[in-house]
């Protein structure tokens, strides 16, 4: 579900029940439930062994790791209350290419959702919030114009994991944003272009330490969901107003939830260039209402929240870290079925079965090379191909028969601006329309983004063939257009179709590949359950 199309009300769905015992669950199966529910169990029951050092440095590399990955953000979103998560679950899931840092000074995220009004279990949301109820699957009961969830730690609890599960997301509790990195523009106008962060403890204690410099983190566009005015409220409203880009603010009115609720919602922007604000710290910009304990607009602005970063980020460009991808390295790529591996000497009378011969030709139609009628032509063309660098060529190996049966190469390959090609892709009759063969090129790009580290994957083909062009969309690659004229190949001239998949959109194709290769999407005889265009749809 979508809630670009969420405002004004929809209709109402009744999130789903479940009847699966959630301790079935974590012991996963009946086998390993009923061990634990011996008392026998108990009687020998012991940790795994571990070393002191191994839990610290568990813990430091992952979050060093964690700060490294993300001193370049593409958004960061200052203060994890309800509009604060509410805003990463739908930025997370609509935009997986996304990297989103969250900030929260508390060590505890969740703001003042844990509960309703004055310590009070249940909390309220008047519709149509219900339908981000629905979204994130909590239970309510509907009492007509609102909804009561049972208590509001089961909101707030729900999304937080649905959030933190996400992989392009990371929480940063803890930790104070103390100031905002600025960027003047070429018109003259500043804009918001990161946070300045530091350990909250720290910051509590500026005026009785010294030695307390910050650290930072850049960001296309900075999301600012803090509250009103308090210890760490509306702090960046408050600071754009000292640096002069607000001339001043208008300060939250008294209660009125009758009109305070729509106005957030509604004024939910970027108020300045790069910030987005949402949430009751808007109040304190436009002098709106407060709303007292009633939640469905602090859901519903980070729904709003979201769809205006989108927006935002659309007129600033991805900066892009000065490294140089890696150059392919001759190494074996495996697999579960099948082995990628560095073209070899050995390889070619296997390929020969299908690549050579007269009976073989229409496999080299639409390639600049061959046919290879002769085995001892064929097998020069393979010697030159070994020593080749650029292309790289590989051939596709079953496991289970040791039997090369494919080939794929890495070509026009750019380590400066890291771009890559994949092509030569020729696959034996045993190897074509198979698992196997999509493992390949899962396999192949998988290890382009991920171990050589290349934005581009590119995959180009003669204009008039259509099953590679096929292929290539159906592996999920986007098209790109027609080089018209683009060479003679052949003594006939060749438009050439272009295709591509970019390290942004990786990480979804990603799991559409491994979603498609499970072994629970085929049945006993091999065939799959779901195509992956299903998936992709599904996905």
């Amino acid at each position: 579900m979508h809630f670009r199309v969420l405002y004004p009300p929809l209709v109402c769905v009744t999130p789903p029940t479940t009847s699966v015992s959630p301790v079935a669950t974590t012991f996963q199966g009946q086998a390993a439930l009923d061990q634990v529910n011996n008392s026998s169990y108990w009687d020998t029951f012991t940790f795994n062994p571990i070393r002191e050092s191994t839990v610290s440095r568990a813990m430091t590399t992952r979050y060093f790791a964690d700060l490294n990955e993300y001193a370049e953000s593409d958004v960061v979103i200052i203060g994890a209350g309800s509009c604060g998560l509410s805003t990463a679950y739908m930025l997370a899931k609509d935009r997986p290419d996304l990297k989103i840092a969250i900030i929260e000074a508390s060590v505890s995220p969740g703001g003042g959702a844990w509960l309703g009004g004055q310590l009070f279990s249940a909390m309220v949301m008047r519709k149509p919030a219900e339908k981000f109820l629905d979204e994130i699957n909590v239970p309510y009961e509907d009492e007509g114009d609102y909804v009561v969830v049972k208590h509001a730690a089961l909101f707030t609890s729900t999304l937080l994991s649905k959030v933190i599960s996400f992989p392009n997301v990371k929480l940063f509790n803890a930790t104070a944003v103390e100031d905002l990195i600025t960027r003047k523009e070429a018109d003259g106008t500043i804009r918001v272009a990161g946070v300045v962060t530091n350990w909250t403890l720290v910051s509590m204690h500026h005026d009785d330490q010294s030695c307390m410099d910050p650290n930072t983190i850049n960001a296309r566009v900075v999301i600012s969901t803090t509250g009103h005015d308090g210890p760490f409220g509306a702090f960046s409203v408050k600071r754009l107003v000292s640096m002069g880009s607000l001339e001043k603010l208008g300060g939250m009115r008294g209660l009125d939830m009758q009109t305070a609720e729509d106005a957030i919602v509604k004024n939910t922007r970027e108020v300045t260039p790069g910030l987005v604000v949402g949430g009751m710290e808007l109040a304190e910009i436009d002098g709106a209402n407060r709303m007292g304990p009633t939640f469905g607009a602090m859901a519903l602005s980070g729904v709003k929240a979201a769809q205006e970063t989108q927006t935002a980020l659309q007129s600033i460009p991805r900066y892009v870290d000065d490294f140089m991808a890696s150059w392919p390295q001759r190494e074996v790529i495996v697999g579960d079925t099948i082995r990628v591996e560095p073209l070899r000497r050995e390889h070619s009378n296997d390929l020969a079965t299908f690549l050579a011969g007269r009976e073989n030709a229409g496999m080299w139609t639409y390639f600049v090379e061959g046919p290879y009628e002769d085995t001892e032509e064929f097998e020069k063309a393979i010697d030159e191909k070994i020593r080749s660098e650029d292309p790289a060529f590989y051939v596709i190996v079953l496991k289970q028969t040791g039997k090369a049966v494919g080939c794929l190469s890495y070509l026009n390959i750019n380590r400066e601006f890291r771009s890559i090609e994949v092509g030569f892709v020729l696959f034996s009759p045993d190897l074509k329309r198979s698992k196997a063969a999509t493992e390949a090129q899962y396999l192949f790009a998988k290890n382009a983004f991920e171990s050589l580290g290349y934005r581009r994957y590119q995959w180009r083909c003669h204009s008039l063939n259509t099953p590679s062009r096929n292929a290539a969309l159906r592996l999920g690659f986007t098209f790109e257009g027609i080089l018209r004229q683009d060479t003679i190949q052949k003594g006939r001239n060749r438009d050439t179709a272009f295709h591509s998949i970019l390290d942004k959109e990786w990480p979804a194709t990603k799991a559409v590949f491994e979603a498609w290769l499970d072994k629970t999407n085929f049945d006993q005889n091999g065939n799959q359950r779901k195509s992956l265009n299903q998936l992709r749809n599904e996905l």
